[in-house]
């Protein structure tokens, strides 16, 4: 299943990326130019993932060297994107509501 994120690449700018959750692993990929700055996570590299539903939804992936921040797109169910992490990934969660 694919998702629309929006990855925070510097102060102020976001990135729109492709979230693709597979079996052991997630894969990134620039939704404007898919062949270059990909991101692959495979599922011994996660530290933890926070989901966070507030005024927006946010997903914070805490790898073992850097810590990625995406804004989920306000159409999509941050819940039905936690629940397809927890089928597939095995890692700390933690998912909080405002």
């Amino acid at each position: 299943m694919k998702y629309k994120v929006a990855i925070k690449t510097g102060f102020f700018e976001t990135t729109l990326y492709d979230l693709s959750i597979m079996d052991g692993s997630i894969l990134l990929v620039p939704a404007e130019d898919p062949a270059n700055n990909s991101i692959s996570i495979a599922e011994d590299d996660f530290a933890s993932i926070l989901f966070y539903k507030g005024n927006h939804s946010e997903i914070e992936i805490t790898t073992r060297d850097r810590t990625i921040s995406a804004i989920v797109d306000e159409c999509l169910d941050l819940r039905e994107i936690y629940q397809e992490f927890k089928k597939n990934i095995k890692t700390k969660m933690i998912y909080e509501e405002e």
